[in-house]
């Protein structure tokens, strides 16, 4: 069997018996060569070497290689991005070579690879974009809402065990006049959390009563302020002058006077009887602040729970009739 090489594609070709016995057929491009190596342009170039037109139909027979390729690559995910490269080198291919198949397929791989790279790169961009919170963009044409009342802060309790260490630096804030009441309203909350592990400390049932009397509530102030009293005399021997002291000032706020002096006759005598350690500020500072306190006129007795001023009757007096 004669052989000859194709002008198109340059493969070493095959005389074709059932076409012709001057006929070629390019084993490679598929193109049918004369027997003189010169192309034959008016016999269908694509036709099936078996010439059965149904299995050229079913079977990829004169279709190039790289377009065969990309068609079954836009197939997987996983693969997809070389579709469009194979489908661009099977064009190219096919451009060179027009005895063959296979534009379909390369265009079908390049417009569904790009597809899914598009939708792939968008996919990731917009992750990463930064989202922007629904509602007007200029703020001076945003309509202003109304405003809530703020509730007050609710006061901080501590999280860890409070040792008696921390009850001092509690005592320290009840027993200065000059805090803030939200200052009195921890330090209380924060002593009535020590006072379930020390029940038994006259310090923290001091400090609780102290807290009780800056913060305006003279009934509780009283009776921890007479627990504490009695365990701080039981434990040092004798009655301490500032539990007395919180007590006349109690007493006096709720217009007790009578008792506020019968207290203050009793804080005198335990001074000059149990003079003060020298250098102790503490005392002198808490008698003196009686002192002053009791000096001023005390007010109106009162039934109210926490000793403060009944309030402003809300009927109104009527208006005073002219004389004629």
């Amino acid at each position: 069997m004669d052989a000859l090489t194709c002008p198109h594609c340059g493969l070493s070709i095959l005389q074709n018996p059932e076409l012709s016995a001057t006929t070629w057929l390019c084993s490679g491009c598929q193109g049918l060569v004369s027997r003189t190596g010169q192309s034959q342009q008016h016999v269908e170039i694509r036709q099936d070497p078996t010439g059965n037109q149904a299995t050229s139909l079913l079977l990829p027979i004169g279709v190039n290689g790289w377009a065969i390729a990309a068609s079954y690559v836009a197939l997987f995910p996983c693969v997809i991005p070389l579709a469009p490269i194979f489908g661009f080198i099977a064009l190219r291919r096919l451009k060179k070579n027009p005895y063959q198949r296979g534009k379909v397929r390369s265009w079908f791989a390049i417009l569904l690879g790009s597809f899914w790279i598009a939708m792939t790169v968008f996919l990731v961009v917009s992750s990463f974009w930064p989202k922007k919170t629904p509602g007007f963009e200029n703020t001076a044409t945003r309509p202003k809402l109304a405003t809530t009342p703020q509730v007050p802060a609710k006061p901080k309790v501590a999280s860890k065990p409070i040792s008696l260490e921390d009850v001092r630096k509690l005592w320290a804030i009840v027993r200065s006049p000059g805090r803030t009441k939200l200052d009195y309203e921890q330090a209380r909350q924060s002593a009535r959390l020590a006072a379930a592990r020390f029940p038994e400390n006259g310090l923290v049932l001091r400090t609780i009563g102290v807290a009780d009397y800056r913060c305006g509530s003279a009934v509780s102030a009283i009776l921890n302020l007479k627990a504490a009293r009695k365990l701080n005399a039981k434990a040092a021997g004798h009655e301490d002058p500032i539990d007395i002291a919180f007590l006349a000032m109690c007493a006096h706020s709720k217009g007790r006077k009578e008792e506020a002096l019968k207290g203050r006759a009793l804080v005198m005598k335990l001074m000059e009887s149990n003079a003060p350690a020298e250098g102790d500020t503490e005392t002198a500072a808490i008698v003196k602040e009686m002192e002053e306190f009791l000096a001023t006129p005390p007010p109106p007795p009162s039934n109210s729970p926490d000793g403060a001023p009944p309030p402003p009757s809300s009927v109104k007096s009527p208006p005073p009739v002219k004389s004629p």
